[in-house]
Order: C-alpha cells, then structure tokens, then sequence
C-alpha cells in the first residue's frame, strides 16, 4: 500500500519548490508520512542534485534518496502560462515549500499574498540561509555558512585545533527538520482558524537552536566553549575512549554510572580518589583522570568491554564506521535501511522512516521520480486536462 493512501498525511497536498537539501528534506520527511509531494522543478535547469555523485546506473544516490515518495511536474514559473498553472494548482494544494532566496517568489509573482488570494487555506513555508528578514536575508548560504556563522565549528573538533565541519551537514538539516515541524504546525492551526499562514525558516536559526546550552552558558553565565574532541564540555568521563581493537563511547554522568564504570574497569579505588569524588571535580581534575582510564580501557577489546559493560548496565556503545552501521542487525531490525526499486537504477536502499506508526499497516517507499514522469498523471488528476491540452502545454515548453 502506498505512502500517499496510508500514511497519517495522506490527504495533504504540498507542491515542493526546493532543491538541493534543506527543502527537499522538509519535504520528504512529510512525503514520508503520506503527504502527496509534487516536486516542481524547472524543467530547462532541474534540481541539481540530479546530477550528484555518487550515481547508480547514472542516477543520483542522493537524490533517490531525499526525494523518494514524491512526483514530479516540471514547470517553467518564468512564463506567464507556467505561472497559471502552477497557481492552478496551488488551489488543490495545502502547502507550498520553496527555498529561494528571499524575494525570488515576489519576484516570480508567487509571493503569500498572491497565493492566499488564490486559496486562503494555503501555508506558504519558505525555507533560506538567514531568513526572510534582517540584515542577512539576501546573502547566499551553505551548511558550511551556517556551521561556522551559528558557532557550530568553534566548539567542534580537538582542542588547539582548526575549526572542523560538523561531519552531517546540520545546517541544512535543521532548516529540513524546523520547516517540516513549521509546516506540521501551520496545519494543525489551520483547523482552528480555517486559514492559512506564511511560515519563514531559516538554517542559521535552525542550527543555532540546536546549539542548545552554549549560547546561553555565555549569555547568563560568561562561559565560552570550545572544542573538546570526543570528550564533553560538563561532563567527565563522557565520549570516546580507545580499547584494544578501535573506540568505546561512554556516557558516565551520574554518581551511580560512575560507580559501577569503576568496578566494572576494575579500579574501585578512583571512586575515593578526591581528584574525582563528584561531577564537578572529575571535569576539574579530567587531564589526570582520562589517562588512567584510557590506560585500563585499551587492555581489552570492543567485544570484552560489552560484554562486561552490558552485565554491568553501563550507557556505552562502540563506536561504529559508516559501513558498520549499514551492515549492522539493529538497523536492519529497525527498519532504517529500506530498499526500493529505481526503474533506471534499480534495486537501491533509502534510509528508512525515523518516525514509527507501529499501529498502521506498512506503506512502501516509492522511488525518486524521474524528471516530469508525473505530469500527464497529475494535471489530468488535479486540474482535469485532457490529453490534448497537456501536449500542448508541453510543446510550448511550458512543462515536460
């Protein structure tokens, strides 16, 4: 059974905009759930992730994966004829996600007010680098812009070391996830007030939320992070330690867990060393307390660890590479590698739904669509055009 009858969206409409990242993952994760995602691309210069490597069979391995379970309707909005249409259709809809730089809708005819005139109900989600307002709302931006802009770099990577990119690229992704969970909201606000609304993200702001504490530990204490490794800014011992055969991470932060760490490691005699009686005086004391403890943990191997660290109940894990994770059971058992059937790629793998609705019957995950390969479906399906018309429309150029 398919997404777009299952799912708990299924029923919301959204025409995607987006390209690249931060928007597409937006909505893909609301594709996901059952939306019915229309990807509108500009048919002479589509979304440039087609043309991403890795490819397979000449396909993009990155945009069969942010943009499974949607379809696709490439249409010109620079000719008057691409703008009625797509403003045709924007009268199905219940969502349009764009990521443009601000005032290219404006631009395009395309702005909030011009749709909401069209369909008052509609949720306008437009997703930027620095939003749509302020002294930055025109400037271009990347992850790596917005890494380095919302002190994501500074407080990443070894101490004494050059700043380092967060290894996920979390810029986009906070703007994917915020304007998904904006758009959530919008239409939940939607069935009170029977109207729609203009929602503005911004990536900058997204990751700057997730920066969490650091901000605030400067603004109401005047502490100033910065990088610690693997290690942990309040707490000791927490991250990486090295074993015998690779990495453990730990997560020792509270008293109990540091009892247990020290019988299980076999030195009860750390729990009355005054160096590290308490949470404080462990992170004080940290540079002479990882040595001892990287010295105990390299005498055995990841599998022995777990072994005496699960019989212990200890929070741990090893710490795994890219392709130990997609060859790992769990992941599989969780269903967070899915495999699909591209009709020019072929048999690929998606990562999975991260969001679980154990109560309904499974939906599958359809492949990435093909460039227009839902145009004829979708303009006879929406707006009633026969045959003829779509050719026509076609000829002009205004779709594929």
């Amino acid at each position: 059974m398919s997404q777009r009858e299952h799912g708990p969206l299924r029923g919301v409409r959204i025409l995607d905009l987006t390209r690249v990242l931060a928007g597409p993952y937006a909505s893909g994760l609301l594709a996901d759930m059952g939306a019915d995602v229309i990807k509108i691309e500009n048919p002479s210069e589509p979304d440039g992730t087609r043309a991403s490597h890795p490819l397979v069979n000449g396909v993009s391995n990155h945009f069969i994966n942010f943009n499974r379970n949607k379809r696709s309707v490439p249409i010109d909005l620079s000719v008057d004829k691409g703008r009625e249409l797509f403003l045709k259709l924007v009268a199905t809809a219940d969502v349009v996600v764009e990521n443009y730089r601000p005032g290219v809708m404006k631009s395009l005819g395309l702005s909030y007010e011009t749709l909401s005139a069209i369909n008052d109900q509609i949720i306008l989600c437009s997703i930027s680098g620095f939003g749509q307002t302020g002294s930055f709302r025109g400037k271009p931006a990347y992850d790596v812009i917005v890494q380095a802009m919302s002190g994501a770099m500074s407080v990443t990577g070894e101490p004494g070391g050059e700043p380092v990119r967060l290894g996920i690229p979390m810029g986009d992704l906070s703007g994917g996830v915020f304007g998904a969970i904006g758009i959530l909201a919008a239409l939940h606000d939607r069935t009170i007030s029977g109207k729609g609304q203009s929602i503005d993200v911004s990536m900058l702001d997204g990751l700057t939320h997730l920066m969490l504490y650091y901000s605030v530990d400067y603004l109401n204490a005047g502490m100033i992070a910065g990088p610690v490794g693997g290690r942990h800014n309040h707490i000791a011992p927490y991250g990486v330690l090295p074993v015998s055969d690779g990495y453990l991470v730990l997560a020792i932060f509270t008293k109990k867990f540091w009892l247990l760490y020290c019988e299980a490691i076999g030195r009860p005699d750390l729990v009355v060393d005054e160096r590290f009686l308490t949470t404080a005086s462990r992170l004080t004391n940290k540079d002479a307390l990882y040595p001892i403890l990287e010295e105990e943990m390299k005498k055995r191997s990841q599998v022995e660890w777990t072994e005496v660290f699960d019989k212990a109940g200890l929070p741990f894990a090893p710490m795994l590479t890219v392709d130990q994770v997609a060859e790992h059971p769990l992941f599989r058992e969780r269903e967070m590698f899915v495999e699909t059937v591209h009709p020019v790629a072929g048999p690929v793998y998606v990562t999975g739904r991260p969001i679980k609705f154990p109560n309904r019957e499974p939906f599958e995950i359809s492949p990435a669509p093909q460039l227009g390969e839902h145009s004829d479906e979708v303009l006879s399906e929406l707006l009633g055009l026969d045959a003829q018309q779509i050719e026509s429309l076609r000829a002009d150029g205004v779709i594929l």
